[in-house]
């Protein structure tokens, strides 16, 4: 008897559990729909192809995140574009120009280290064009 009442609440619990899991994938779900759709309907737009990667990366998947953006990078946009889209999906700066209170100091820093990874790349492709000609 009492091994009946044993299985039978923890049939019940697993039920709960179950039940509250799949609400949640359906939740989840629905909103990956969205997403998805949106994607469908506006491809050769990169802000659907920002909000899956975000979606991703909000959730945890960083590398389905990577391979959402280099896709979108590599193959479908323009530099500028891809720059610019992506800096307003991901970068805390647009949120912080709009603030009063923002340290300056910080926005500058910021932006001094987007100027140093342009150059950097710059000087990359200067080297590998050297080196080809070789």
């Amino acid at each position: 008897m009492l091994m009946r009442l044993l299985v039978r609440s923890s049939c019940i619990a697993v039920f709960i559990w179950l039940f509250s899991f799949s609400l949640a994938i359906h939740a989840q779900s629905s909103t990956l729909d969205q997403i998805r759709h949106d994607l469908a309907m506006r491809y050769l737009e990169p802000s659907p192809h920002m909000a899956l990667a975000k979606f991703y990366f909000d959730k945890g998947d960083r590398l389905q995140s990577f391979y959402i953006l280099e896709a979108a990078r590599r193959g479908r946009f323009e530099e500028a574009i891809f720059n610019q889209a992506f800096l307003d999906s991901f970068s805390f700066a647009t949120s912080l120009k709009n603030d009063d209170k923002v340290d300056t100091a910080l926005l500058n820093q910021y932006q001094e280290r987007i100027e140093a990874l342009v150059e950097i790349r710059a000087c990359a492709r200067e080297c590998c064009h050297y080196r080809s000609r070789r």
